[in-house]
C-alpha cells in the first residue's frame, strides 16, 4: 500500500496490515468476506467526504466479491487482500484519470495470477 488513503480504507475493512499477517493465523475466510462487504461503503464514505476518490464501481466490488473465494484455502487471504488493495487505488487513481476503473478490471479479471 502506497497511498494514505489506500491504508486508511484497508484498515478500515479490517485488512491493515500485510496478509503475511494473517496466512497461517487461524481461519480467515471470514475476515476475507468481511472486507469485501465494507468495501463498497467504505469507498463511498470518503467520496461523500471530499477526498480524492471515485464513488466505487460495481464491477470492481463484484471484481473483490469473487476474489474472497480465490485463495486455496480458509486459512489464507493472500489473493483478497490484493485485490483490495488494488481495487482501492485504482478508485483514488480513477480520481484523475477515468480510464483507471475498466483497466483494473481487465487486468483483475484476465491477467492477475492468484496466489
Amino acid at each position: 500500500m502506497a497511498l494514505p488513503l489506500e491504508t486508511t480504507i484497508m484498515n478500515e475493512i479490517g485488512l491493515g496490515a500485510h496478509f503475511s499477517y494473517y496466512n497461517g493465523s487461524g481461519s480467515c475466510e471470514h475476515i476475507r468476506q468481511q472486507a469485501a462487504q465494507k468495501l463498497a461503503s467504505a469507498i463511498q464514505k470518503h467520496h461523500d467526504a471530499g477526498e480524492a476518490i471515485v464513488p466505487s464501481d460495481p464491477t470492481l466490488m463484484g471484481i473483490m466479491q469473487r476474489a474472497t473465494r480465490w485463495d486455496p484455502d480458509r486459512y489464507t487471504l493472500t489473493a483478497a487482500w490484493q485485490v483490495a488493495s488494488n481495487v482501492i487505488a485504482a478508485h483514488i487513481h480513477a480520481h484523475h484519470d477515468e480510464g483507471e476503473l475498466q483497466r483494473m478490471a481487465n487486468y483483475l479479471r484476465n491477467d492477475y495470477r492468484r496466489p
